[in-house]
């Protein structure tokens, strides 16, 4: 190949440098060799970066869905606390008017059958005044039995 390289380039003598051009020479090689490492020691840095760059999103994503599943689990723990609550509220809320509802429904069965209801005396208000109170089918009928 260099032979036709040089024909084409018509030294027929053959090759025959300077001293001076063949220094040339090893340097312009020197320096496309150096080139050539200098691109390929780019590259491999840009795949170094590129590997650490994935590893550490992946580590990251990993940290973050921990965090979210510690997030939600706490959520609902808080939903299931607040459901738990609700629930004991709205028993205690049907209790309160269960006997609210007896105290009125006794009050009313009482007062039916006395042969005066048309009218209220004063114990009949202070059952009344109880009736507004917690407990009060209990104090009713504990402290008044007609």
């Amino acid at each position: 190949m260099l032979a036709a390289v040089l024909a084409k380039i018509g030294i027929e003598e053959g090759f025959k440098l300077s001293r001076a051009a063949l220094v040339w020479l090893v340097v312009a090689g020197l320096f496309a060799c150096g080139a050539v490492a200098f691109w390929r020691g780019v590259a491999a840095i840009e795949r170094m970066e590129l590997a650490a760059f994935s590893r550490g999103r992946s580590e990251a994503n990993a940290y973050w869905q921990g965090e979210i599943a510690k997030s939600n689990a706490q959520a609902e723990k808080a939903r299931a606390e607040q459901a738990i609550a609700a629930a004991k509220a709205s028993a205690e809320a049907d209790a309160k008017i269960t006997d609210l509802t007896k105290s009125l429904t006794e009050w009313e069965a009482r007062n039916a059958a006395k042969p005066d209801h048309a009218c209220l005396d004063a114990g009949d208000v202070d059952d009344l005044n109880r009736l507004r109170r917690p407990g009060a089918a209990r104090a009713n009928g504990a402290n008044r039995a007609r």
